[in-house]
């Protein structure tokens, strides 16, 4: 039997605590979903679901959540700031003064920070993790882009040009011999990492990446130009090609 008093009221901190659990289990979730999901291509044309939910339905599942922990966690610091506080004093003179366990908690944080912009080892080997789970999917994109293109070329007039389709061949990935390879050839630029990128193309990969860098463009040099492209909200990795500036004609 709860004690006298008790009975109807609600205990905040337990009710929070509860929620950035739940939160947090829903970003887990949905994060591992979407770290392994294919590129959107293939996942919005291919019909790709996972537990019955569009990778759309996961994306909006993610960022739910996490508007929903970073409430929560609001809620938690307000209800525990003296405890917060207290983690920032030196004992028993109560005075703020430094300890050595939040500056390794802060430079803890500012490492995987600062690691991921630059593309460091652990955080640069996990993404290309990550892009080696993924591949599978390369065969089922190249389907997908030749059925795109087939049903372009099917809505353009003949008239319109000598080579019908070519323009929505190269709109949908597909390459020609400015890429390296033969017309109607798997995609080429998507496929390479920024520093396969820059050796290709005798392009310095430091130079390359203070141009993405000064553009807020998210990378690793590890991580295919597609995928950059997918984590910028760009729908194409020509657009990443524009902004790094320098391509061979």
């Amino acid at each position: 039997m709860p004690p006298q008093g008790r009975v109807g009221r609600v205990s905040w901190r337990a009710a929070t605590s509860v929620l950035l659990t739940a939160s947090f289990l829903m970003l887990v979730v949905s994060g591992v979903v979407l770290f392994l999901a294919p590129p959107g291509r293939v996942a919005n044309w291919g019909g790709w679901t996972a537990l019955g939910l569009t990778k759309r339905d996961w994306v909006d599942l993610h960022l739910c959540s996490s508007a929903l922990f970073v409430l929560a966690s609001g809620v938690h610091v307000v209800l525990n700031f003296r405890c917060l506080v207290g983690y920032f004093r030196r004992w028993p003179s109560r005075w703020i003064a430094f300890r050595w366990d939040w500056a390794a908690a802060l430079a803890l944080a500012a490492f995987v920070f600062a690691g991921t912009r630059a593309g460091l080892w652990p955080f640069s080997a996990f993404l290309s993790w990550r892009e080696t789970l993924r591949r599978g999917a390369d065969a089922q994109e190249t389907t997908v882009s030749d059925a795109a293109a087939a049903r372009l070329r099917t809505r353009q007039p003949a008239a319109e040009g000598p080579a019908p389709g070519r323009q929505d061949e190269q709109r949908v990935g597909r390459h020609d011999t400015r890429t390296g390879g033969r017309a109607g050839a798997a995609p080429g630029w998507g496929r390479m990492t920024l520093r396969q990128y820059c050796e290709a193309q005798q392009m310095d990969l430091r130079q390359a990446q203070a141009r993405l860098a000064a553009k807020g463009i998210r990378f690793a040099p590890d991580r295919t130009l597609r995928e950059i492209a997918a984590d910028n909200g760009y729908e194409s990795p020509r657009e990443i090609v524009a902004l790094l500036g320098q391509r061979n004609n």
